[in-house]
């Protein structure tokens, strides 16, 4: 059960709401069902030049489709956006930028967090996250105070996967307005101060919540977090005394790979035996 809960785990011009939600539906889909297609690069430049809709589309869903594949592509994609591109060319725009993953083209996604349309500001909060770097990790800071759940909850899982060091304070934010994927974020990023500070929110957040994080912390290399830190979250994970933490530990220390750390093996196996009878209270083997 608790495996499962933790998987479960308008600035710019142009772009108006109508009709973006089903366009931003086909594209998806054509991205997942298609394989990359060979791509014409100076066709396509020419359309995404031309200024006609019914040109541009087309050329950017290619885009989006060819993936990394199109980034000669890049700076007609990132002139579209700085301009501010039309209703039936925006979020087309925003996801081919997306798949470009160049950071590069952060700065022209960044405005496009604030827009008004949901559609729009959702995609462009995506394809940060694929663009990274560090106008993305700025943007996506701002994103985390959007009164968007979509771009609040997008924007704290992301900032984790780009390595958004310096945005764990606007984290342990967001964590506190209820924007649980924060959590996870944090244990991505932290160091031992910060990590210490999430274990914290175990009494008063749900265990699940927090578990996300610890998840990573425990899981990061040792390269990343030492050994003797690890073993201080297990002590304290422990100290509990509680079914949620007991069976969280075994879980661990049955998901914990062979070729990892020995003395966090050990230490989990202890903190396992030390909370059996813990564990026994939630009907757990």
């Amino acid at each position: 059960m608790l495996r499962r809960k933790l998987v479960a785990l308008a600035l710019v011009v142009g772009c108006p709401s109508a009709e973006l939600a089903s366009m931003n539906t086909a594209s998806a889909q054509k991205s997942e069902t298609q394989k990359p297609r060979k791509i014409d690069v100076e066709a396509l430049r020419k359309d995404l030049e031309s200024g006609d809709d019914a040109r541009i589309v087309p050329a950017l869903e290619r885009v989006a489709e060819a993936g990394t594949q199109a980034r000669p592509l890049a700076p007609q994609v990132d002139a579209l956006l700085r301009r501010g591109v039309g209703p039936k060319s925006c979020v087309p725009a925003l996801q081919a930028a997306g798949a470009l993953a160049l950071p590069s083209l952060s700065a022209a996604l960044s405005p496009y967090v604030r827009h008004r349309a949901p559609a729009v500001r959702r995609a462009a909060t995506s394809a940060l996250v694929k663009t990274s770097g560090p106008d993305a990790v700025h943007a996506l800071r701002v994103a985390l105070r959007s009164n968007d759940p979509v771009v609040r909850a997008t924007a704290a899982s992301g900032l984790g996967d780009i390595g958004g060091k310096e945005a764990v304070p606007d984290l342990f934010s967001a964590l506190q307005k209820g924007v649980k994927e924060s959590a996870r974020s944090i244990g991505q990023l932290c160091e031992t101060d910060d990590c210490d500070k999430l274990l914290e929110y175990f009494a008063t957040l749900p265990f699940e919540v927090v578990a996300a994080g610890v998840d990573q912390i425990l899981f990061r290399p040792s390269a990343e977090l030492a050994d003797d830190f690890k073993i201080h979250v297990i002590e304290r994970l422990a100290s509990q005394g509680t079914p949620e933490a007991a069976g969280y530990l075994a879980d661990v220390a049955q998901r914990w790979s062979k070729t990892s750390s020995k003395r966090v093996k050990k230490a989990l196996a202890a903190a396992v035996k030390a909370t059996s009878s813990d564990r026994s209270k939630s009907g757990a083997p």
